[in-house]
C-alpha cells in the first residue's frame, strides 16, 4: 500500500500532455504572474477555467486513487426500473435525460484532501469574480464542501451525460460511439441532449495505452492508482 501512495505522490505532480496543468501547481498560482488560466462564462450560468487569453478550456492533471464508480457506460441511466444493473443504487438510478445523469468517479481522499483543498481555492477564486453567481450565491452542500468529515473520505468527479438544448442551437444526432441507452434517452428528450464528451478510460498494458474495456479486468477496480486528465467548470446555483 505504501509504494501505491508513493506512486501517486510521484503522478500528482507531472503533467500528463506538455499543456496540462498539474493541479496543484494551478491553485497555488492563483493570483500571482504564473497562473495560467481563468474563468471564462461559457453558458447561461456555466463558467469553464480557460488557457489565459483564450476561449480553450484548461486542462488540469492529478493522480489519485479510485474507490468506485456507477456501471461503465450507463452510469446512473437506466430506461426502466427493471434495467438497474449491479452496482447501481436505485436511489441514484435516473429514469431520463437531465442534469443528475452523470458520468461518475469517486477517488480515496482518506489520506490526501488536496483535491478538497483545490476546490476549495477554485471555488474563493470564483467568488472573486464580479458577477459569478450574482443571483442565486447558494453554498456547496457539506458532503461537495469538504465540511462533512465523513464525506471527506472521498470526492466524486462528474461530467454531465446530458447537456440542455439552447434555443439557438439544432439538436441533432447524438454521437456515434455513445451507448445505446444514452442515445434512445436523446431522442426522447425534448430540452436535453447527449453530451458527445464522455470519460475514457485507458490502461497501460506492455508499454502501450489500452481502452480498459479492451483489457482485463475491463473495469477500474477499487484501489487502483490513476492518473487523470479533466476541465474545470462552475455552474452557477
Amino acid at each position: 500500500m505504501e509504494f501505491l501512495h508513493e506512486l501517486v505522490k510521484t503522478w500528482k505532480h507531472c503533467a500528463l500532455r506538455p499543456a496540462d496543468i498539474p493541479l496543484e501547481a494551478a491553485w497555488k498560482s492563483i493570483g500571482k504572474p504564473l497562473q495560467r488560466f481563468e474563468a471564462r462564462p461559457t453558458g447561461p450560468a456555466e463558467w469553464t477555467f480557460c488557457l489565459s487569453g483564450t476561449n480553450q478550456a484548461a486542462v488540469f492533471s492529478y493522480a489519485a486513487i479510485f474507490q468506485v464508480s456507477d456501471p461503465p457506460e450507463t452510469r446512473n441511466l437506466i430506461l426502466k426500473e427493471g434495467d438497474l444493473p449491479a452496482g447501481l443504487f436505485c436511489e441514484r438510478a435516473e429514469l431520463q435525460a437531465g442534469f443528475k445523469c452523470n458520468y461518475s468517479y469517486c477517488f480515496d481522499t482518506y489520506r490526501d484532501i488536496r483535491l478538497y483543498n483545490a476546490q476549495a481555492h477554485f471555488d474563493e477564486y470564483m467568488e472573486s469574480i464580479p458577477g459569478f453567481n450574482a443571483r442565486y450565491s447558494l453554498p456547496r452542500q457539506a458532503w461537495q464542501a469538504g465540511t462533512d468529515l465523513e464525506a471527506m473520505h472521498r470526492f466524486w468527479m462528474q461530467v454531465p451525460m446530458f447537456l440542455q438544448v439552447r434555443y439557438s442551437k439544432r439538436k441533432g444526432e447524438p454521437a456515434a460511439h455513445l451507448h445505446e441507452w444514452v442515445k434512445k434517452a436523446h431522442h426522447a428528450s425534448n430540452g436535453w441532449r447527449a453530451n458527445p464528451a464522455c470519460p475514457v478510460v485507458l490502461e497501460l498494458e506492455a508499454g502501450c495505452l489500452k481502452n480498459i474495456s479492451d483489457c482485463n479486468p475491463p473495469r477500474l477496480t477499487r484501489g487502483d492508482a490513476v492518473a487523470i486528465s479533466f476541465t474545470v467548470t462552475h455552474i452557477e446555483g
